[in-house]
């Protein structure tokens, strides 16, 4: 019995050994877990393999990259794209780097820039909010601001054929190279016309004029400018 003890103790240390080393390089798929990568370790994951709940993945040194051949889903098994986030593709980007998103783009405050962009796409577009945007361009031309307003409300006082009334209102940046543009909230009558100038720096002037002797319903107007 003594001369097998000490194979028996060693067979014993293999195997100890070999479940360790086994147990140190398996991921844990399912139920939550850590995945621990030893340095100069190569890991490849073939087929669908599929996490559950929380999968926290360790790096013992720093992760110089890592490399998937197919698709990379986040909330979805079956991702239609290179990179798919959402069970319904809400968000993709393809072999390309073309990304695609139903949902909301967030940006904190700074600056956007980019050497080139090929194509934006917007459709759908309902809403586009914003705080502050500075200066927009679009195939090396620049997209500036409207300026816009609101008059006080005119007409409801008889005019005579050929004479006007009008208002002035004060728009900021506003310049006499600058076009305005001016439309009733509410039709003055077909007797009438209006107008809007720009005679000085941050000034609109609109008028109501009569083609012939009438009283134009009172109505406030809108003054866009563009430049």
């Amino acid at each position: 019995m003594k001369k097998f003890l000490p194979y028996s103790i060693g067979s014993i240390i293999i195997v100890i050994l070999i479940a360790l080393i086994v147990r140190r390089v398996q991921p844990s798929f399912m139920g939550g877990g850590f995945y621990s990568i030893q340095q100069n370790q190569t890991v490849t994951l073939t087929g669908s393999n599929t996490f559950t709940n929380t999968n926290i993945f360790q790096v013992t040194t720093t992760l110089a990259g890592a490399t998937f051949s197919g698709n990379v889903g986040i909330g979805t098994t079956t991702p239609s794209q290179s990179l798919t986030i959402g069970n319904n593709n809400q968000f993709t980007v393809d072999v390309n780097g073309n990304v695609t998103s139903t949902g909301i783009f967030t940006f904190a405050t700074g600056t956007i820039t980019s050497t080139t962009i090929a194509t934006l796409n917007v459709s759908g577009l309902t809403t586009l909010a914003t705080t502050t945007i500075t200066s927009l361009t679009v195939g090396g031309s620049p997209i500036l601001p409207n300026f816009s307003t609101t008059t006080i409300s005119m007409g409801g006082l008889s005019l005579l054929t050929g004479t006007c009334t009008s208002t002035t209102s004060t728009i900021p940046n506003v310049t006499t190279a600058m076009v305005a543009v001016v439309t009733p909230n509410t039709y003055p009558g077909d007797l009438d016309s209006w107008e809007a100038i720009i005679p000085s720096t941050s000034t609109v002037v609109v008028k109501v004029c009569a083609m012939s002797t009438n009283t134009p319903v009172a109505s406030t107007y809108k003054v866009r400018v563009i430049q």
